[in-house]
């Protein structure tokens, strides 16, 4: 296989794997994956990469539609990544507290403080940036040259 269409599949395939890994820590809860919510979606992104890395001939480089369809939807996975952790790090103690109560509102202050963000997702981001890079730069394609 290719080296180009071998690190393509590996990316795709920590991206997926990265589903059924943990994505968020939170109290009473626990751990929660990837695939308990959006996890589904960056499961099928990163599946078209592993798709297309796999069709044609496997010993010459991804290129055209293949490479573009990967890199898009890679790219696409990572983004997702990134909002949902800027997403649980924007969660403060009004979206569970019910005013009045300093009790529930305590409560919800420490719940809100207590989310953390666990390594799934981080592995969701990573690989959402590493099959771009591993797509385009050991595609084997020369560059070319100014002035040529």
């Amino acid at each position: 296989m290719n080296s180009q269409r071998r690190n393509v599949l590996i990316a795709a395939a920590a991206g997926m794997a990265a589903t059924f890994m943990p994505w968020l820590s939170a109290p009473i809860i626990g751990s929660v994956p990837g695939s308990k919510g959006d996890g589904w979606i960056t499961f099928a992104l990163f599946l078209v990469g592993l798709i297309c890395s796999l069709l044609g001939d496997k010993t010459k480089p991804l290129l055209g539609g293949g490479r573009t369809g990967s890199v898009i939807t890679a790219g696409l996975a990572g983004l997702i990544g990134i909002w949902k952790i800027v997403d649980i790090n924007t969660v403060d103690s009004s979206d569970f507290s019910d005013p009045g109560n300093p009790f529930a509102e305590g409560l919800a202050r420490a719940m809100a403080e207590s989310f953390s963000i666990e390594y799934g997702l981080y592995l969701v981001v990573i690989a959402g940036i590493a099959l771009p890079i591993a797509a385009y730069m050991d595609s084997g394609e020369k560059p070319e040259r100014w002035g040529e």
